[in-house]
């Protein structure tokens, strides 16, 4: 009984602290993010800007909407691991409103009440969301988890020293987080029980239904790189340098939990950018959050807006069509 009410106790002080870590986590960023940019001027950063031929941000704009397109799978795959068959416009709502929202105002607050708004109103009840929003995010870091892994023991890149790490390649990180998607896989082979999530059961997914997950995150993660890598100059880095580079963002910003990953995506890329290059790649960074982020929450936001007034306007015919007693 002491055990139990001491792990609570643990657990309960977790939860305090961990919007406070989230918080120095963000302003850790933004101080280093600031030491990167304070040496350009606004104009200087414009004029880069303005440097950025039109053809690549045409090409940017056509990868975002493919790569949106391919993000339809993550909630194609958990609406599947629910049974609750909804018709493809649904999902294609939910997953472009979800994901816009979700990175820029993160996973739970964006992301997973946009989804818990839009499938409860398709039926959908409370569990099988919750089921729903934790396939979706486990498919995400896995993904994530297990394509950087790769990308940093076959094709290695040294870290910078600013970081004061113990080792200075990303050999040592590609192990562990290859063990954990593995170890994924091999959990939703064993583990048939459902697990506790939110007060909800969760039933994790089967091994076929994992591994179409981690094929969907893989393409969307290579397809989102190729977003902001048409951004840069030409011959900044290869593709799969930069690739590598864009994955130890994401890792980083995964295991901070800061909402869209502002500043601390940001000053990673801008650290891991060629010297002589810093400043296309801050414009490529402004262009890139504007392209990929921006953009698509505005149309989300419209979106959202016609699905309300459209039930609104369905539940308001309702009650006048009542025949009054």
């Amino acid at each position: 009984m002491a055990v139990e009410q001491r792990a609570g106790s643990i657990r309960a002080f977790l939860h305090r602290i961990s919007p406070l870590l989230v918080v120095l986590v963000f302003a850790g960023a933004v101080w280093l993010l600031y030491q990167q940019v304070r040496h350009y001027s606004f104009v200087e950063i414009r004029d880069a800007i303005l440097k950025v031929p039109r053809g690549q941000i045409v090409l940017s704009c056509v990868l975002t909407v493919i790569n949106y397109v391919i993000l339809m799978g993550y909630d194609v795959l958990a609406v599947k691991s629910v049974a609750h068959p909804l018709p493809m416009r649904r999902i294609a709502l939910a997953s472009f409103t979800g994901f816009a929202t979700s990175y820029s105002f993160g996973a739970l607050l964006g992301g997973g009440s946009v989804r818990f708004r839009l499938y409860s109103a398709w039926g959908l009840s409370p569990g099988e969301i919750v089921q729903l929003v934790v396939i979706l995010g486990v498919t995400f870091w896995f993904g994530v988890f297990a394509l950087a892994g790769v990308i940093f023991i076959a094709h290695p890149f040294e870290i910078s020293h600013d970081w004061h790490l113990p080792f200075t390649t990303t050999i040592p990180l590609g192990f562990p987080l290859i063990a954990m998607a593995v170890g994924y896989l091999a959990v939703t082979i064993i583990w048939k029980k459902p697990i506790h999530v939110l007060g909800k059961d969760v039933k994790l997914p089967g091994f076929k239904m994992s591994a179409a997950q981690l094929a969907v995150a893989a393409g969307d993660l290579v397809v989102a790189a190729a977003c902001f890598y048409v951004l840069f100059p030409k011959g900044a880095m290869s593709y799969i340098d930069f690739l590598g580079v864009y994955l130890l963002a994401l890792v980083v910003v995964v295991l901070s939990h800061v909402p869209g990953g502002v500043a601390v995506f940001d000053v990673i890329i801008l650290q891991m950018s060629p010297a002589e290059h810093k400043e296309a790649a801050l414009a490529a960074i402004v262009l890139f959050r504007v392209i990929y982020y921006l953009l698509p929450l505005l149309g989300a936001a419209a979106l959202l807006a016609y699905f309300e007034l459209k039930l609104r306007t369905r539940s308001f015919r309702r009650v006048l069509d009542k025949p009054k007693e």
